[in-house]
């Protein structure tokens, strides 16, 4: 069971930066939240938090804190340039007396970097981060996340839920310290001793710089090193892709600053490379107004005559903007008359069929209802679930007319679902799924798992958590339904 993990949207007043709302949720609506993880333009909103630690834990004052940050990241040694970019952090979060060293060390491996999106996970410290990457990065857009107590299947879980995030434009962070020796902290297994304590210490780095987030935390715990963000650290090791490299950039401790060994603080530094894809919103060359049709699975190859033209698609994309613009100026549908009128339905489009309406803006999902099963008349659900999609979807605010313009429109006519044998019947890019488990059930559209550059059984394991299941959960016991779209596109 997860505890704990929440969002929360903090700024430390020295420097203005981008905020967003969330992490990327799974939807319930055939798709995944956006493929950044970034909020809609109608569900920002923006709350500050008076910086709670300025003129103790670090300066007071915007020039102040910006020369002491700059001081430490100058005195820090040169970092070491690496084959690949450096996409995840461990950074420590005490006050700069103590911790500067070791901070400076770690944003200086990312000084002058571009990243459009920081992901910064901690348990309480997510303050002492912000100057060090306001200074270090300039503008940038922050996804901080408050991590409760995690076990660490829970970790995994979580890691693999914003797993989707991590692109070449992304770096994550977890911030934490490591072990806190002294009575003070009701952990001293041995006697002071600047030696042991730091074999206590490199021997959680090491496992860290390993990727090994199961033994990480086997290690944690049977030591009971009172590294406080553990959990974070765990997400972070869950989300390393095959291939990445470990630097260790610092380790120091409050005794360099204090030079008592009976009451201390350890801080370790450690930066993780790794590829990554490209952002998912990078130029690409513009897309058609309506896809390639899918290739029909067997049971479907037969009805040829049931298969929209391109007429059919133009004009169903056509209707989704003309009810999502009538729905947003006057809150309702238009009326059945209104749509006849403007879009007499051909005989394909009279009969009933699932559909899926989808609202992008610049790639970004804004918007997306639809139903499976063959309810109405394919023109007339288009025409509904458009404005659904626009009015009703829970995971956003309402669209605005300011928003019209921006948004890109997408219809999905759906096959009928169909049961098949197992996960191996599934083809990636061609089958939409619905996937049922224990009264659990959720679904995605063909074009899901291409768009998010999933494999089978990646896709399968995000849709096992959208059901509210575990990511391994559709492996044994599961049943699943297949469909085919044929997807209509809008070009803005």
């Amino acid at each position: 069971m997860i505890v704990g993990l929440v969002v929360v949207v903090v700024c430390v007043l020295a420097v203005t930066i981008g905020f967003e709302g969330g992490v990327n949720e799974v939807g319930a609506s055939g798709r995944p939240g956006s493929p950044d993880g970034t909020a809609s333009p109608g569900e920002q909103a923006r709350v500050v938090r008076p910086a709670a630690l300025a003129g103790t834990w670090y300066n007071g004052g915007k020039a102040s804190l910006e020369s002491q940050v700059k001081a430490f990241l100058a005195s820090a040694p040169p970092s070491a340039s690496g084959a690949k970019r450096v996409g995840g952090l461990v950074a420590p979060h005490a006050g700069y007396t103590y911790s500067g060293k070791s901070l400076g060390a770690c944003f200086k491996v990312v000084e002058g970097a571009r990243y459009r999106r920081v992901i910064v996970m901690g348990e309480h410290s997510i303050e002492i981060e912000l100057p060090f990457l306001q200074v270090a990065l300039g503008s940038f857009v922050l996804v901080p996340i408050l991590v409760g107590e995690l076990s660490a299947s829970d970790a995994l879980q979580v890691a693999q839920g914003l797993a989707p995030l991590v692109d070449a434009a992304t770096l994550v962070v977890a911030s934490s310290d490591f072990t806190h020796f002294g009575q003070r902290f009701g952990y001293a297994p041995f006697k002071p001793s600047r030696e042991k304590l730091k074999e206590l210490d490199l021997g959680a780095a090491k496992l860290a710089q390993g990727g090994d987030l199961n033994g990480f935390m086997k290690y944690v715990g049977e030591t009971g090193a009172t590294v406080c963000g553990a959990r974070p650290i765990a997400v972070l090791l869950g989300m390393l892709p095959k291939g990445f490299a470990c630097d260790l950039l610092s380790y120091t401790t409050s005794i360099d600053v204090t030079g008592d060994e009976s009451d201390s603080v350890s801080y370790v530094s450690l930066a993780f490379r790794f590829d990554a894809p490209a952002p998912a919103d990078a130029p690409a060359s513009p897309a058609p107004r309506t896809s390639p049709r899918p290739q029909p699975s067997p049971s479907v190859a037969g009805e040829a005559a049931d298969r929209l033209t391109e007429e059919d698609l133009d004009r169903l994309v056509s209707l989704a903007r003309f009810s999502l613009e009538h729905g947003v100026k006057t809150g309702a549908a238009p009326s059945d008359a209104q749509v006849v009128k403007a879009f007499p339905p051909s005989a394909r489009l009279e009969k009933p069929r699932g559909v899926f309406v989808t609202l992008k803006i610049q790639g970004r999902l804004r918007g997306c209802i639809g139903m499976i099963f063959p309810q109405e008349k394919l023109y007339l659900a288009t025409t509904r679930l458009a404005v659904e999609s626009a009015l009703h979807d829970t995971r956003f605010s309402p669209v605005t007319e300011k928003e019209l313009s921006a948004i890109t429109v997408e219809v999905s006519a759906l096959t009928p679902p169909e049961a098949v044998s197992g996960p191996e019947a599934i083809q990636v890019g061609r089958d939409g799924v619905v996937l049922k488990k224990g009264g659990r059930s959720a679904v995605f559209l063909p074009q899901v798992a291409p768009e998010q550059g999933w494999d089978r059984d990646t896709m399968l394991s995000h849709l096992s958590m959208k059901a509210g299941l575990g990511p391994d959960e559709w492996r044994q016991g599961a049943s699943f339904l297949t469909f085919q779209a044929e997807i209509a596109h809008e070009r803005r």
